[in-house]
C-alpha cells in the first residue's frame, strides 16, 4: 500500500503542476482525494486498463511475509500502535476543547446579523441555516462540526462599519458547509491517523487543505457576482491583523502557504460554467480511478493478485514439511523392512 500511495501522489502532483495555471481548483482537489480514496481499497485490486500493466516485473500476492522474524512485525506494530494512539488523543483533545468551547455561552450579537446570514445562505442556496457562535477570544472566523456545522464567528466583525467584512466571511464558512468540508476533512484526518508515519499522506492532506480553502474562495467570488477584488481586500485585511488563527478547524485565515495560494488563485481566475466544471471533474476522476487506483499488476500466469495459487506462503511451507516429515517415514519403513 505505501508503494502504490508513493506512485499515485506522483502521477497526481504531476497532472496537477501541468493543469495548476489553468484548471479550476474543484478539478485538483478531486484528483488531490484520489490518494486518500487509495488507503481505503485493497492493494490487491487489478484492473485491465490499469498503469501497473506496464510494469514488466512479476508480482506476488503473499511476497515472504511467512519468513519475516515475528520479533521484528510485533516490534514495528508497537511503534504503529504507538504513533497512532498519539495522534488519537491529541485530536480528541482538540475536538474536546473545541465542544467544550461550543458549549460556553455566546457573546450577544446585533439584530441585523440575522439578514446577514440570511443573505449569505440566500446567495449559495443554502437550505439550512447553521448555528452561529460569536466568541469574545482573539480567534478567527471557523467551522465546527459534521452533522450539525457550528460558525464560529469573532466578536470583532460585530459592528455596522464591518457588515461587508462580515458578509464575505459567512460566505466563505457557509461555502464549507455546502461542501461538507468538514465531514471530509475529518475522513482525512482518521486516514492520517492511520498512516502517520507516511509522510506523502501528510502532504495530500495538506494540498487538500488548501485546496478547500481556494474553492471557497472561488465560491464566494461566484456568489458574489465576480466582485472578487472587494473580496481579496477583506483576505489581505484579515492576513494584515491575524497570523494564523487559535482554533485548529476550517478558518478564513490559514498559514502563509495556503494564503499566498489563495490570493494567486484570487487574482488568476479560471472563468468556466459550473456544468462544465462538474462534467470535467466527474470524467477526470473517473478516468485516472479507472486507470490509476487499481495498481496492482497482474500476474504472468493469467490470475488476478490476491487469488490463491496452489500451495502459497505459509500454506508451501506447511506442505513442504509435511512432505519431508513423510519422507523420512517412508524411509524409516524401507530401511526397517530391509
Amino acid at each position: 500500500m505505501s508503494v502504490q500511495v508513493c506512485v499515485l501522489v506522483a502521477i497526481v502532483l504531476l497532472i496537477d503542476r501541468l493543469i495548476r495555471r489553468w484548471c479550476w481548483p474543484q478539478l485538483r482537489a478531486a484528483l488531490w482525494y484520489l490518494p486518500m480514496v487509495k488507503l481505503v481499497i485493497t492493494p490487491a485490486l487489478s484492473s485491465p486498463v490499469s498503469l501497473a500493466r506496464l510494469a514488466s516485473a512479476d508480482s506476488t500476492a503473499n511476497g515472504g511475509v511467512s519468513m519475516v522474524n515475528q520479533a521484528v512485525l510485533y516490534g514495528l506494530f508497537a511503534i504503529w500502535l504507538t504513533g497512532a494512539v498519539a495522534s488519537s488523543l491529541w485530536m480528541f483533545r482538540r475536538y474536546r476543547y473545541l465542544n467544550r468551547m461550543i458549549k460556553r455561552p455566546s457573546v450577544a450579537h446585533p439584530a441585523w446579523l440575522g439578514d446577514v446570514i440570511d443573505d449569505a445562505a440566500d446567495r449559495l442556496r443554502l437550505t439550512r441555516r447553521p448555528q452561529i457562535v460569536v466568541w469574545d477570544d482573539q480567534v478567527g472566523p471557523s467551522v465546527y462540526g459534521c452533522i450539525r456545522p457550528v460558525v464560529i464567528l469573532p466578536a470583532g466583525l460585530m459592528t455596522p462599519s464591518n457588515r461587508e467584512t462580515l458578509e464575505h466571511v459567512l460566505l466563505h464558512e457557509l461555502a464549507h458547509i455546502k461542501r461538507f468540508d468538514t465531514m471530509l476533512s475529518v475522513a482525512c484526518q482518521l486516514l492520517q491517523i492511520v498512516y502517520w508515519f507516511h509522510p506523502l499522506v501528510w502532504l495530500t492532506r495538506r494540498q487538500l487543505t488548501t485546496l478547500r480553502e481556494v474553492c471557497c474562495d472561488d465560491a464566494v467570488v461566484r456568489a458574489l457576482k465576480g466582485r472578487s477584488s472587494e473580496y481579496r481586500r477583506t483576505l489581505l485585511n484579515f492576513a494584515r491583523t491575524v497570523l494564523a488563527p487559535s482554533t485548529p478547524s476550517l478558518g478564513l485565515i490559514t498559514p502563509h502557504g495556503q494564503l499566498i495560494a489563495r490570493l494567486e488563485a484570487l487574482a488568476n481566475p479560471v472563468r468556466s460554467s459550473l456544468p462544465l466544471r462538474y462534467g470535467v471533474t466527474v470524467l477526470m476522476f473517473g478516468l485516472l480511478s479507472a486507470v490509476a487506483l487499481p495498481l496492482a499488476p497482474p500476474r504472468r500466469d493469467g490470475t488476478q493478485p490476491g487469488t490463491l495459487p496452489k500451495y502459497p506462503g505459509c500454506l508451501q511451507l506447511r506442505y513442504t514439511v509435511i512432505g519431508m516429515m513423510a519422507d523420512m517415514d517412508r524411509q524409516d519403513l524401507l530401511a526397517d523392512g530391509s
